[in-house]
């Protein structure tokens, strides 16, 4: 069982060093500007709460070859608590991992959350998890081949699906290593002003893709997988371990 509190600070620079121009700076200029960016700049506390169950049968936390990861989480940002507005956040993330051979895993991971209350715009990015908390829809932790934070709304549903190989052992130097190919389908949509179950799988934003690793030992993987969409021809993202 998961319980715990949290403080966030954001801060804005409307228009940074060397930039000519950005959208905020143009909103925040703009006379009579209606809608959720305010005229002036926006900003400040974000305190929360958050509790939730979190079940964990994983054979291993890096490079997972069986077992189910699953959490339901809500997460509550009260203004009596110093936050510039009030709103609830609430996840629900399935982490499953099934064998297919002893060198071949298939690896799927499903996001369902939604916001409710007045969030400011800058949270509205934010994927909450039990482990590390994310930004998106888009980018290399969430959809590989589309843009980082491309989409974003009070709604958002993620599926991503990977079928990852342990093709080759070596080792170098005395030191034991692996590799991995993969490949994958990462696809998801938001909305708006929040979730619509009967359309989570209408206008979906899809990419796909592969990728390879190697790992050190059983703990340290690092690897690049390339993404494309019918935004982005072959995205390349450089991490360390897996996306989830």
């Amino acid at each position: 069982m998961l319980a715990g509190v949290g403080a966030t600070h954001t801060d804005f620079d409307p228009l940074p060093k060397d930039a000519t121009a950005t959208l905020l700076d143009q909103v925040i200029g703009s006379a009579g500007t209606t809608g959720s960016i305010p005229e002036t700049i926006p900003g400040g506390w974000s305190n929360h709460l958050r509790v939730g169950p979190v079940w964990d049968t994983r054979d291993r936390e890096t490079g997972t070859h069986r077992g189910t990861w699953s959490e339901v989480l809500v997460q509550a940002v009260p203004e009596f608590f110093g936050s510039e507005s009030g709103y609830v956040r609430w996840t629900l993330v399935d982490h499953r991992f099934v064998p297919l051979g002893a060198r071949l895993t298939l690896a799927n991971r499903v996001i369902v959350q939604n916001v409710e209350g007045e969030a400011p715009f800058y949270d509205l990015s934010i994927i909450q998890t039990s482990f590390k908390q994310r930004e998106g829809l888009g980018g290399g932790r969430t959809l590989r081949g589309i843009p980082r934070n491309r989409y974003v709304g009070k709604g958002l549903f993620l599926w991503n699906a990977e079928l990852r190989w342990c093709a080759a052992d070596f080792s170098v130097a005395g030191r034991p290593l692996h590799m991995v190919l993969s490949t994958f389908v990462d696809t998801g949509r938001v909305w708006a002003d929040g979730l619509v179950p009967g359309e989570f799988f209408s206008d979906l934003h899809t990419a796909y893709g592969g990728g390879i690793r190697f790992g050190m030992g059983e703990n340290f993987i690092a690897g690049v997988d390339v993404g494309h969409s019918s935004e982005s021809t072959a995205a390349i993202y450089i991490n360390t371990g897996y996306i989830f």
